[in-house]
């Protein structure tokens, strides 16, 4: 049975504004059930009550629509204002490093919503469209990810340890997402609180981030 917070609500007819937001948000929502490829721009209409034309209008084509809730929900999961507002703060590069992966991980492992369903559902789905919303979106922000790790480990922006090391110390918040969305944790002999665990893991990826810089500092 859908739940309450995955169904559409419809919006005012006058309200143009709100009308494109609410469209993301509803298509978005039956796009993170259902994928992009079985969800028609009839269906999302008549969720909301309204016309059939209003996705051309405000989104140019249902392709238009499909990049504008994608580029939508990665500023949801990681904004490029918190990136900026980070990178400028008056912080250790220890501090920064530590706010960005306790943010990745919560938002990845604690906080449960259409918008990380979507994204993982569509990354890997080969849709062309995604190129546009990596361009638009999500390039700018990978920048100021590797600028912000690659003044704690000393490496250039274009150094394959840097991108090969925030790949690692990320593997296990990646490895947590599949499980949950696979409800594996049933099968596990013992039984876990969430909260802590996630404490547990993020304490482990933090030692594994000093020790992967010491290592680098020792070989220059």
């Amino acid at each position: 049975m859908e739940s309450k917070a995955n169904r559409c609500k419809r919006v005012p007819r006058t309200d143009g504004t709100e009308t494109r937001k609410q469209i993301i948000e509803c298509a978005g929502k039956l796009i993170a059930q259902k994928g992009f490829v079985a969800t028609t721009s009839k269906e999302i209409c008549q969720e909301l009550g309204i016309n059939l034309a209003a996705i051309n209008y405000h989104f140019g084509s249902r392709d238009g629509l499909y990049v504008e809730i994608l580029s939508n929900v990665h500023d949801h999961l990681l904004s490029l204002d918190f990136l900026e507002e980070l990178a400028s703060e008056q912080l250790t590069l220890q501090q920064r490093v530590e706010q960005l992966i306790g943010f990745i991980i919560h938002k990845a492992c604690i906080e449960e919503d259409w918008q990380l369903q979507l994204w993982l559902r569509e990354i890997v789905s080969g849709n062309p469209l995604l190129d546009k919303v990596i361009e638009k979106t999500v390039l700018p922000k990978l920048k100021l990810v590797l600028t912000i790790f690659g003044a704690y480990f000393e490496l250039a922006l274009d150094d394959m340890r840097l991108h090969s090391l925030i790949q690692c110390l990320l593997a296990p918040v990646f490895s947590f997402i599949i499980a949950r969305q696979h409800n594996v944790q049933r099968l596990l002999p013992a039984t876990y609180d969430l909260q802590h665990f996630v404490e547990l893991m993020q304490a482990n990826i933090l030692i594994n981030l000093q020790a992967q810089r010491a290592a680098l500092a020792a070989k220059h």
